[in-house]
């Protein structure tokens, strides 16, 4: 079911307002009313705290009659009004690019529309990834492997050539500009200058595949247990906050900030990054190419990601990488 509430998205006289939960309730409970018609009496409250980035979405968790959670409501940022509609276009784009078997980690959205000026989502509640020491141990040691091989498989089934225009565009031109960047690191710029080089002596050919661009261990969920399709390879796995998602992504960024989030081991590391190298027919040291293609794209479109914070995850990205790279 979508909702469009256009008679709301322009409204002069109540624009982009801080609103507070009671302002949240009263406009989203014939929204969620027609988005669950089989729950009654849905109550809402704060899924989270707020963050410090200027972009940041409201996140609204709705609960049952019972106190069970059973849905969560997006709501983008005066800011970003646009992000969550976004977010859930290119999704909605990137799951029908993909087989069934690894689109079904991308959940389908129970409504969606606009909230004076600002869009929003209601997507079906998925149970977040343990906190706590030894869970979050066991969640990275069972659920790691099923997030790579799901990687393994999109970088299998959607890697291609750039075509000319694209490889100045989503190549040259990002490497340019990150060489030009004064926060950037050395050993970024040299990377950069080495892809360059590379694609010009034809040493490295890029490739192009599908990107969720933020792929950390909180934007991985369980699927609801009492509706998953056990006998399919990736039913546990549900995976949300898709703005950054890309058809004509790049390789090794979303397995690389995996990694790094659920902590793989150098021996794993290494493994998966020859088995990307050869799914994309190019030598193992040309990884960093692909990985400094992704994170010059990401630096020319930072948009309220501070500065800094991408100088120190384009350090910390080329570390990790360079861990499970063989030594000269």
């Amino acid at each position: 079911m979508t909702i469009f509430a256009d008679e709301l998205r322009n409204t002069a006289d109540f624009p982009y307002q801080n609103f507070d939960i009671k302002t949240f309730r009263s406009h989203f409970n014939p929204v969620l009313s027609g988005a669950l018609p089989q729950h009654e009496d849905l109550k809402l409250k704060y899924l989270c705290g707020p963050k410090a980035n200027a972009d940041d979405t409201k996140k609204l968790l709705v609960m049952n009659s019972r106190g069970q959670p059973v849905a969560v409501v997006l709501v983008a940022s005066e800011v970003e009004p646009r992000l969550v509609d976004q977010g859930m276009a290119k999704a909605a784009a990137i799951k029908k690019y993909l087989t069934p078997d690894l689109a079904r980690v991308i959940l389908e959205p129970k409504a969606t529309g606009w909230l004076h000026g600002r869009s929003y989502t209601v997507l079906p509640y998925c149970k977040p990834l343990g906190t706590g020491r030894l869970i979050t141990r066991l969640h990275n040691l069972t659920l790691r492997p099923l997030v790579i091989d799901w990687l393994t498989q999109i970088a299998e089934t959607t890697a291609r050539e750039p075509t000319d225009t694209e490889l100045y565009k989503n190549f040259i031109d990002p490497l340019k500009n990150l060489v030009q960047m004064s926060m950037v690191p050395p050993q970024a710029k040299a990377a950069a200058n080495t892809a360059l080089q590379q694609i010009s002596s034809s040493q490295w050919k890029p490739r192009h595949v599908v990107m969720h661009g933020d792929l950390w261990r909180g934007n991985i969920l369980f699927s609801d247990p009492e509706t998953r399709p056990k006998q399919l390879p990736f039913a546990r796995l549900v995976v949300i906050d898709w703005p950054g998602g890309m058809i004509d992504g790049y390789a090794f960024y979303d397995l690389i900030r995996i990694g790094m989030s659920m902590k793989l081991p150098k021996i794993f590391l290494q493994k998966h990054i020859n088995r990307h190298c050869q799914i994309l027919g190019c030598r193992t040291a040309d990884a960093r190419n692909h990985l400094i293609s992704a994170l010059a794209y990401i630096g020319q479109n930072l948009n309220h990601f501070p500065p800094q914070a991408f100088a120190e995850l384009t350090t910390n990205c080329l570390r990790f990488l360079d861990a499970g790279l063989p030594r000269d």
